[in-house]
């Protein structure tokens, strides 16, 4: 694949498809992918991100909204999770030292990523959760590099084919 885009979506009816999906991505993690959770309180981040630790074997996976970072070391990889609700941008996320913690073979998945400002890793795979109803959810995916498309595979591409970005 040659794109710089590629994206996808997929419809969740309920918090069991969307951890699934989070599952299916840990499957294709290898180390250093970063995710970055985009969605209104109650979307679903979190909910996918226990998809993602349960994927890669971590445990005891919450919203670390009032700790802002939490580390897991007993999966198959490192996860790092943050939450950066509280955060008012990229001066007080600098201070967290995300980049510190998750480097080489983590996987850092990041809920409020708007706060990151330039911070925001130029490859990632952007995690868009739309709530449609009470249970029912649209997740858009963009891969922004092949590392992170690679973690769609399999996954239904939006309109059946790769997107390119506008030039």
């Amino acid at each position: 694949m040659t794109a710089a885009h590629f994206r996808c979506s997929t419809v969740s009816n309920g918090e069991s498809d969307t951890r699934a999906l989070g599952q299916r991505i840990a499957t294709r993690c290898r180390g250093g992918e970063v995710l970055l959770l985009i969605g209104d309180l109650g979307a679903g981040k979190t909910v996918f991100v226990q998809g993602l630790a349960e994927g890669l074997g971590a445990t005891g996976i919450t919203s670390p909204t009032f700790t802002l970072l939490h580390i897991h070391r007993d999966g198959r990889l490192p996860l790092v999770h943050a939450d950066l609700y509280r955060l008012s941008g990229p001066a007080e996320v600098a201070d967290l030292g995300i980049e510190d913690v998750a480097v080489g073979a983590a996987v850092l998945a990041v809920e409020w990523p708007d706060r990151l400002g330039a911070l925001a890793a130029d490859g990632r795979l952007e995690v868009r959760l739309m709530v449609a109803s009470c249970d029912r959810r649209e997740i858009r995916l963009c891969a922004t590099d092949e590392r992170h498309a690679a973690l769609l595979a399999g996954e239904p591409a939006a309109g059946g084919a790769e997107e390119r970005p506008a030039s």
